[in-house]
């Protein structure tokens, strides 16, 4: 298998990665921790060094799985499983960023599968869906509209008008209202193509 193309419930249902909701939400990075865990509970930033936050923009910082890194972390939990009371082991399985599952696809030689230099994530949910996409318009938008009005969101609208989109997503033209406008333009943000379009558009 030489690539995986798929998004964070993909890879979470096929490696058992935590995924968003985890300690460690990225599968690939060894210390790449949440900087502001659900619940109220203290970050693990708080407690070493190792950890850096997701939020952090200098990527030098973070410690990347390899094939064989990710392997071990794998193996580790597996033998854990085996020696250690729940408790003890749950807080490994959060720490590791990974679930135990018996089957793991990692760990068994005959799948042959290198996780770590294999995954990618397509471009329409790591661009599209609620996050690169929507900050870098939303953000454009309010400087414009702060350049002596030079642009509009109507002008938008009338732009994106040409473009292609998934059927259960033909017009954009809801997010152009002027309620909507004002709303984008407060929160710096503009949510240009919702998730169950970019589903539409991969199947």
């Amino acid at each position: 298998m030489g690539v995986v193309l798929a998004d964070e419930p993909a890879f979470k249902e096929m490696f058992c990665c935590k995924g968003h909701a985890g300690t460690k939400p990225c599968f690939l990075c060894k210390n790449a921790v949440t900087h502001n865990p659900p619940g109220g509970s203290a970050p693990l930033l708080n407690f070493t060094d190792y950890a850096v936050p997701i939020t952090e923009s200098d990527f030098s910082r973070f410690k990347k799985h390899s094939d064989k890194s990710m392997r071990n972390t794998m193996s580790k939990l597996h033998l854990y499983k085996r020696v250690l009371p729940n408790d003890q082991f749950e807080l490994r399985e959060q720490l590791f960023g990974f679930g135990y599952n018996p089957h793991n696809r990692i760990v068994q030689d005959k799948y042959n599968i290198k996780a770590a230099s294999s995954c990618m994530w397509d471009w329409a949910h790591v661009y599209v869906c609620d996050v690169i996409a929507d900050e870098e318009s939303g953000k454009f938008m309010h400087a414009m509209r702060g350049s002596n009005g030079a642009a509009s969101y109507s002008e938008f609208r009338e732009y994106l008008s040409a473009f292609g989109f998934p059927g259960k997503q033909a017009s954009l033209d809801h997010l152009f209202t002027e309620s909507v406008a004002k709303n984008t333009l407060k929160k710096k943000g503009l949510q240009v193509v919702r998730a169950n379009s970019c589903h539409s558009h991969q199947s």
